[in-house]
């Protein structure tokens, strides 16, 4: 360890104090960073899932084919007669976590129509 000599003559050891806090510093706001970068890609797949279901539950019920969809989405369709509900859900992979995730789940109902 260094020591080093102040203007009054105290000695103190301090010197590298900085070098350790950054480097318990970096990695947390590294984490951190992949965290928030993480609640960000949960939120907007969200959103994305909350208008694919919308649109293929409008579709189908317009009798029409629904849109091609990601293969890592998977779709659940309730169809009882007058209704049409779509189910879509996707795991969204937490980083560094290994293995640990959220699944995210969106639905859509619409009613059927005519094709006259």
């Amino acid at each position: 360890m260094n020591w080093y000599r102040h203007g009054s003559g105290e000695v103190s050891g301090d010197s590298g104090m900085a070098i350790v806090e950054l480097a318990f510093a970096v990695p947390v706001l590294l984490v951190v960073t992949a965290l928030g970068l993480w609640g960000a890609s949960v939120a907007r797949t969200a959103i994305v899932l909350s208008d694919n279901a919308r649109d293929s539950a409008r579709s189908i019920a317009r009798g029409a084919q629904p849109q091609h969809l990601d293969p890592s989405i998977k779709v659940t369709r309730i169809d009882d007669g007058q209704t049409v509900t779509i189910v879509l859900s996707q795991e969204i992979a937490a980083p560094f976590l290994g293995g640990f995730g959220i699944t995210v789940e969106e639905q859509a109902t619409s009613l059927m129509e005519s094709t006259q």
